[in-house]
């Protein structure tokens, strides 16, 4: 059996996103996805969809079924771990993303390569994703249909756009060096 030819890190906001605009069972058969554990047991439960009298109607979702099915792999981070990428993190995004970002960092920081490329529509987890020094591997909902030869009807909504994204990355990386910078004069000065 052939391999699929991606390896993407999904956050909730993508997974549900892509329920919304009808592609999640099309980016599973063309690429490798894994979900975070709290992402697939806490965080995902179900999407929305508007029906023509305004009122919503939730449409569930069970990432369990789709890992039992071989669809996607569920990942999990131990206890450990997860405060260990905390407290590498900048207080800004230690103290705003939310758990299924940090399992995903975690994971990301202790994958061995290839590292999955993370597709997230969060600033604070790109903010993380950009300190832990994995800035490269951070990726748009946008890019990732894109690479994956798929385009929803009209495109995607600004917060899943290459042009937002890579505002945000460019303001991550900024800070990432600006904390770094900050740490080191810290430390020359024995100050913590």
């Amino acid at each position: 059996m052939p391999t699929k030819p991606k390896l993407f890190l999904l956050d909730a906001v993508v997974v549900i996103h892509l329920h919304e605009l009808g592609l999640w069972a099309r980016v599973t058969e063309l690429a490798d996805v894994i979900v975070p554990g709290v992402v697939a047991d806490r965080e995902v439960r179900y999407w929305a969809k508007e029906q023509a009298d305004g009122d919503p109607v939730r449409n569930p979702i069970n990432l369990r079924a789709d890992a039992a099915a071989g669809r996607i792999t569920i990942e999990e981070a131990d206890a450990a771990d997860l405060l260990e990428t905390q407290a590498c993190l900048p207080a800004v995004a230690r103290d705003g993303v939310d758990p299924g970002e940090l399992e995903a960092l975690t994971l990301i920081r202790l994958a061995k390569d290839p590292r999955p490329a993370f597709c997230t529509a969060d600033r604070l987890a790109f903010h993380g994703l950009c300190h832990l020094g994995f800035g490269e591997l951070a990726l748009s909902v946008e890019t990732l249909l894109r690479q994956l030869g798929m385009a929803p009807k009209g495109g995607v909504s600004r917060q899943y756009s290459q042009g937002l994204f890579s505002r945000w990355i460019k303001e991550a990386r900024i800070a990432a060096v600006q904390e770094r910078t900050t740490v080191a004069e810290r430390t020359k000065h024995g100050k913590k």
